[in-house]
């Protein structure tokens, strides 16, 4: 296994793939490192390079005071300014209750991309648990969404759930679908 540091951004959205099953739909990832052109040209994903910044502080109670992140590449902007909250995340609208929410949201899932060929391919991303608490935007602003007329430049998110850290193993190579 090899074990490397550098800022990523996700780009996806929950959904049930190909095989009913709940899984994750990587619009693409933004890589803060030289490594992005490994899984771009060996398997085809939509991993593009990006210069990122994040800083955030948090108060000794564990709540996040603050919280910037910035990307900037031709693909996958993003500009981001969050503060957290004592709360811990529960039921979010959309799901049953606070169970279902953190299942889906963050129990590593199956990923699908499409691959430059038009091909499906499908890889995972496995994290433990996370401890969400639930944070405000002042900023949120990601261009890949609004790119793809999913969200209005500007819109408010859905929800914001922060959480001190996570380290996650990307689970490679991708397969074909």
């Amino acid at each position: 296994m090899v074990r490397v540091s550098f800022f990523q951004t996700y780009y996806r959205s929950y959904v049930r793939g190909p095989d009913g099953r709940q899984a994750v739909h990587f619009f693409g990832t933004t890589l803060d490192s030289p490594l992005v052109a490994l899984p771009r040209s060996l398997w085809g994903m939509p991993w593009h390079p990006g210069r990122t910044s994040i800083e955030s502080s948090w108060t000794a109670e564990g709540v996040c005071d603050g919280y910037r992140h910035v990307s900037s590449g031709r693909w996958g902007g993003a500009d981001v300014e969050l503060v957290g909250s004592s709360e811990p995340a529960g039921r979010l609208d959309g799901f049953a209750d606070a169970e279902d929410a953190a299942h889906i949201l963050t129990h590593p899932l199956d990923g699908w991309f499409q691959r430059p060929d038009g091909r499906l391919g499908r890889y995972a991303v496995w994290h433990s648990r996370m401890a969400l608490q639930v944070g405000s935007a002042r900023r949120a602003s990601y261009s890949v969404f609004e790119d793809l007329d999913v969200v209005e430049p500007g819109a408010r998110p859905h929800s914001v759930l922060v959480t001190s850290s996570v380290e996650f193993d990307v689970l490679l190579p991708p397969r074909l679908a």
